[in-house]
């Protein structure tokens, strides 16, 4: 970590801590993205930008007597379950390939940025602050992301943690920004367009600043030059698109389910070697996203017990940093090789019961109340896109980050809207 990034780092940390609740947010959410994902090492522990952050902003709640809205939901519970099943598969077995100091900082990272966020977030005023928030961090992005393609320079190497010298594939620069790799640096802003289009929808100038997080966006995503954040905001476009069978997702949800099965029944190959048929870029690995899915199930006694710290001979290529893995580009097979089936199972869990959530909270926004609605329908797009991302990227920077964000609002929907006489109170955060 250079001393330029720690100095950025511990500024905002402070302001996180002094400055307003809305604000805080904002400049939390900026830091995080913005600062690349250098380690600060002291001892064997490693602290990163976000991790950092996570702690100031702790720091804040518990002097400012910040508690959560209303009372904890299932997806609380679930993402504390997933760390507690994180921890124990890991003291249960031996590994060669992490260090339980490693594992504690992974889950402190979930744990502590999530239940941030849902400090942080209260209201539906504070999530157009994070819409509004992130349009202007991908504006940043999309412009210096405009300079590495031009001056084949990455600007955010000043700070550590990327390469000054963005990767070229079959002819093609992806740039990567302040993203750990360029996958993910179109992934973050492709999963958030839902965003913007919402943001559109209000008009006023809520509408112009929803083009321009758009534009924004989808040039970052471009600008990466990777097929996978073209299929996110393809994902995205398409769930939103389903608003007018907002009133009959059951169906819809039946009906793809078929679809599904009766291609992986037809199909000379299983269903999911369809992602081997995806390449917009000329430059895609599909085939091998699709065989590592079918090297998982073949080899399910390996991992589904404590997970394994052996995935080598599961693929004919290895990785550069590791010579006892394969490139795992799945986030649920990443979640087993690292805690079992029961941190797999764990992880989907929390996908559906915040969906389920989402659901509830939508159901009971009056039909009049087309704003809120639409706000409500912008997270359960966002989450279907994290969802169809899980099947080929591994998010291993702080793009972690917006996942739990989008779990975070929608938690907090769900507390203003849904019914809570079944939920058990969290009276002491």
């Amino acid at each position: 970590m250079t001393p330029l990034a720690l100095t950025l780092i511990l500024s905002s940390g402070f302001f996180i801590i002094v400055l307003p609740r809305k604000i805080a947010l904002s400049i939390l959410l900026a830091s995080i993205t913005l600062i690349p994902m250098s380690a600060l090492a002291i001892g064997p522990a490693s602290f990163f930008p976000a991790r950092i952050l996570v702690f100031f902003g702790l720091i804040r709640t518990l002097f400012k007597g910040e508690r959560l809205y209303g009372s904890i939901n299932k997806t609380d519970i679930v993402v504390i379950l997933w760390a507690l099943a994180m921890i124990i598969t890991r003291l249960a077995a031996p590994r060669l390939d992490t260090s339980i100091i490693l594992r504690f900082g992974e889950t402190y990272d979930v744990i502590g940025i999530y239940f941030l966020y849902r400090f942080l977030i209260k209201d539906m005023d504070d999530i157009q602050v994070v819409f509004k928030t992130a349009a202007g961090i991908f504006c940043v992005m999309s412009v210096f992301m405009l300079y590495e393609k031009s001056a084949h320079h990455n600007f955010f190497s000043f700070l550590g943690g990327v390469s000054p010298f963005p990767e070229i594939r079959e002819g093609r620069l992806r740039c990567q920004g302040p993203f750990a790799h360029s996958i993910l640096a179109g992934t973050v802003p492709a999963t958030s367009t839902a965003w913007f289009i919402a943001m559109f929808l209000q008009g006023g100038k809520l509408k112009i600043i929803g083009s321009i997080g758009f534009l924004a966006s989808s040039m970052v995503v471009f600008l990466s030059s990777s097929s996978g954040p073209i299929m996110s905001l393809f994902f995205v476009v398409v769930a939103f698109s389903a608003w007018p069978f907002r009133h009959s997702m059951k169906s819809v949800r039946i009906g793809i389910l078929i679809t599904l099965m009766g291609l992986h029944f037809t199909m000379k190959s299983p269903v999911w070697y369809l992602i081997s048929k995806i390449d917009l870029t000329g430059s895609s690995t599909g085939w091998h996203r699709s065989e590592l899915i079918d090297q998982t199930i073949r080899h399910f006694g390996e991992w589904w017990l404590t997970g394994v710290d052996y995935t080598r001979h599961w693929m004919p290529t290895g990785v550069t940093w590791s010579e006892r893995h394969s490139d795992i580009t799945n986030h649920y097979i990443k979640n087993g090789v690292d805690g079992g089936l029961a941190a797999l199972v764990l992880f989907i869990w929390m996908i559906v019961s915040s969906f389920s959530m989402a659901g509830k909270a939508f159901a009971n926004i009056p039909e009049t109340d087309t704003k809120n609605r639409v706000l409500v329908w912008t997270l359960g797009c966002t989450l279907f896109s994290h969802t169809i991302t899980f099947l080929s990227v591994r998010y291993f920077d702080q793009s972690f980050t917006y996942y739990y964000l989008v779990l975070a609002m929608i938690g907090c929907v769900y507390n203003l809207y849904a019914p809570q006489q079944n939920e058990p109170s969290l009276s002491g955060l």
